[in-house]
């Protein structure tokens, strides 16, 4: 069936601000296939952003490397205050059984928001749903960890905080 990493870009951007440093995309995913060894396996990222110049360039540099890049679109705030918002969920509800087929291995790299406990709930039992995550600032929430509610719909819980050494040093084992 094959790996299936979907990473939350703005997740590594908020890590790389609060580790002040630069996480890349293909250096998480290299570390973590270390603990979801699978020749076959493909990476998605969802990226959001208002900035067309700055989306084309950080998308064109993951898909050289392999790496397909969904770009989200903006949704307006509500409250006219000029913000937006995005919704991952509604691109990886249409990936699922389709890009991603029924009985694979899907493992989240961000996406520890409260708000996607439906989501786990809803493809937990058809697909083996794993998480990493950093633990990152929310002004609602404190500080995101993988939500304990999580635990049960998943087959693994990575804390990546515990090795940002680790996939830092990613990068210099390709040379």
């Amino acid at each position: 069936m094959g790996t299936t990493y979907l990473v939350e870009a703005s997740h590594l951007f908020r890590a790389g601000d609060k580790y002040s440093t630069q996480f890349f995309v293909c250096d998480v995913v290299n570390f973590l296939k270390r603990s979801f060894p699978d020749e076959d396996s493909q990476t998605f990222v969802l990226h959001g952003s208002t900035k067309e110049e700055q989306a084309k360039r950080y998308s064109a540099a993951l898909e050289r490397h392999g790496v397909k890049v969904i770009r989200m679109c903006p949704i307006p705030s509500l409250n006219g205050n000029g913000k937006h918002f995005y919704k991952p969920t509604y691109y990886i509800h249409q990936m699922m059984g389709k890009e991603i087929p029924t009985g694979s291995s899907v493992v989240l790299i961000g996406f520890h928001n409260t708000r996607y406990l439906s989501f786990l709930q809803k493809y937990a039992a058809e697909f083996n749903i794993s998480m990493a995550a950093f633990t990152t600032p929310s002004r609602r929430q404190g500080f995101l960890k993988i939500p304990v509610e999580f635990v049960p719909f998943l087959k693994q819980a990575i804390c990546l905080d515990d090795f940002v050494t680790d996939i830092k040093s990613e990068w210099k084992k390709k040379k």
